[in-house]
């Protein structure tokens, strides 16, 4: 071999090496909030190197952009998808996940949205024969040092509103788990996945789009939101009913994300984006495009 084919190839190789250390276990959680433009999605790499996404942002597929830059180059494989709630700027992104990536679990409420798009998602796990799995109020989920606790929805809640609105099964469900389809006039945003997030000293609250009348509920059943956390995920892309002000005071975030794109909605609210800076810092996919954090269970930081 010539001398600078050969020096060509060990190049190639060293940077291949390097390449695959970087991206190996590092013992810390690193999260990503997306930047998918007006939806949600979180992709977070635990100290392990198992993978959860939270949510998949609307269709345009912004979703796959930030997996593919994210994830190591080696890893196809997502340990866990979690869909807070069937609104297409949540799951949308999560139909060609599914097409792209072997994914071991899926987890979500045991909620139906009567459109196209949402068929498509069900057909696609059904199809990749992907266990789906509804979680309610004190279920775990545990990614070694790391556990996820589902806050909400809150199980005897789901059924009072399953009688209220004498909902019954769809045909259309995941393998093994019925879906229940609601009347019009019932807002998806309330059965929206509250999971609280802790490794070590580190907390994060993710909330989809559970805004007030959600967070209304979890005072009526008595359900605690964790106290001084380090990191929320806003609701609802920071509407003006995103948060209640005895929200904002208990949870005391350090740094308040928000996931939001160019809207006609006036999302983020500025009440609200003022009311959070009493505590900390605001970032906004929008403005700070995708925000990734990094926790060592005691220390955290914001990268750049």
């Amino acid at each position: 071999m010539k001398p600078k084919y050969l020096f060509l190839a060990i190049f190639i190789l060293l940077g291949l090496i390097w390449a695959i250390i970087s991206q190996l276990p590092d013992g810390k959680l690193h999260i990503f909030f997306c930047d998918v433009g007006q939806g949600d999605a979180i992709y977070i790499r635990m100290p392990n190197n198992a993978d959860l996404l939270v949510d998949g942002g609307t269709p345009d597929n912004k979703v796959l952009n930030c997996l593919g830059r994210n994830m190591p180059f080696y890893d196809r494989t997502l340990d866990l998808v979690l869909m807070t709630h069937p609104q297409q700027d949540h799951f949308g992104g999560l139909i060609s996940v599914i097409k792209r990536y072997t994914i071991k679990n899926f987890v979500t409420a045991p909620v139906y949205n009567p459109i196209s798009a949402f068929d498509e998602l069900i057909a696609g796990t059904n199809n990749k024969n992907i266990p789906v799995r509804s979680v309610f109020t004190g279920d775990s989920i545990h990614f070694g040092q790391v556990t996820a606790n589902v806050l909400w929805p809150q199980k005897d809640w789901f059924e009072q509103m399953r009688a209220m609105a004498q909902v019954v099964p769809k045909q259309k469900s995941y393998l093994g788990s019925n879906l229940y389809e609601f009347n019009k006039n019932v807002d998806l945003n309330i059965f929206s996945i509250y999971l609280h997030l802790r490794y070590g000293d580190f907390d994060l609250l993710l909330t989809g789009d559970g805004d007030i009348p959600l967070q209304t509920q979890l005072i009526r059943f008595g359900i605690e939101l964790p106290q001084s956390i380090e990191v929320l995920k806003v609701p609802h892309h920071g509407s003006a009913l995103a948060l209640l002000t005895s929200t904002i005071d208990q949870l005391e975030p350090l740094l308040s994300v928000i996931e939001v794109g160019k809207n006609g909605y006036g999302h983020p609210n500025p009440t609200i984006v003022e009311s959070l800076k009493k505590y900390g810092q605001v970032l906004r996919t929008d403005q700070n495009k995708t925000i990734e954090l990094v926790s060592d269970g005691h220390t955290w930081e914001i990268k750049h």
